[in-house]
């Protein structure tokens, strides 16, 4: 079966066949192109007098034209989306912290160096307070982790792709010219 140019095709080895190139976004002479040319233009890149580019589909999921129920709309050739994201507090899923403390009975209302909360008489939690030491930096055991036991800092990007299988994207240089309906 002969392919129409400017077909794009999955493929599950690692080479375009002949008449073929893969999708990565390189530039190619229009002059040795000018049929697939005729079909995309610079929809891709390129300088349209003597350069277009082809899709560039390294690291992408493909996703069709249009609008869909909820979505904004995509145009062909048009890259949406990111490899990363840096997370906000406004983007973070509302959560708790367990604040921690020492679980044996506390005679005295002066705190210890190493005690925040502790249990003592009727009272199952209170907290030991110190006025005359200046406020200082919690020891980072007072607030249990949440999630996973993996600590992320919000600035920093992490990665947002669903999961994948990588085959090789290839686009049809040569073939049957497609018609228009």
């Amino acid at each position: 079966m002969e392919s129409f140019v400017a077909q794009v095709q999955a493929f599950g080895f690692n080479f375009p066949p002949r008449g073929w190139a893969f999708c990565e976004g390189q530039l190619l002479p229009i002059s040795q192109n000018t049929a697939l040319f005729s079909i995309i233009g610079t929809m891709y890149g390129g300088d349209g007098r003597t350069t277009m580019a082809l899709p560039n589909l390294k690291g992408r999921a493909i996703m069709g034209p249009g609008k869909g129920p909820g979505l904004s709309p995509r145009r062909i050739a048009q890259n949406v989306g990111a490899d990363t994201e840096v997370l906000s507090e406004l983007k973070l899923p509302n959560h708790t912290h367990q604040l921690e403390g020492e679980g044996t009975n506390v005679d005295t209302p002066t705190p210890t160096s190493a005690s925040l909360l502790g249990k003592g008489g009727s009272i199952k939690m209170f907290l030991l307070r110190n006025t005359g030491v200046a406020n200082v930096t919690m020891a980072t055991q007072s607030i249990g982790q949440t999630g996973n036991s993996q600590r992320h800092d919000i600035r920093q990007g992490h990665n947002i792709r669903s999961p994948y299988q990588v085959v090789t994207f290839s686009i049809s240089l040569l073939g049957i010219y497609p018609s228009r309906s």
